[in-house]
């Protein structure tokens, strides 16, 4: 699971090797932080995991279809700044 990035340290490594390193530890440290919650879970409730789903959660929105950004407003702020002037 990639958390904070599309990018891997890897693919950065070259070009940006202090970066690359700082993703490292951060990829590194929320494995970390999966694997404490994972065992939490399973010493407080068992060993299935069940799949919870956002339809499951009561008060979740659901997502939003059709939408190309992936994050919202980006195309308002792309039209923006690349608008001939």
């Amino acid at each position: 699971m990639r958390a904070f990035t599309q990018t891997s340290p890897r693919e950065l490594k070259a070009d940006y090797p202090a970066t690359a390193q700082i993703f490292k530890e951060m990829e590194a440290e929320e494995n970390e932080h999966r694997r404490e919650l994972i065992e939490e879970y399973r010493r407080r409730f068992g060993k299935h995991i069940p799949l919870i789903r956002r339809e499951d959660v009561k008060g979740s929105r659901a997502p939003q279809t059709g939408v190309d950004d992936p994050v919202p407003g980006i195309s308002l702020k792309r039209e923006h700044w690349l608008a001939p002037t």
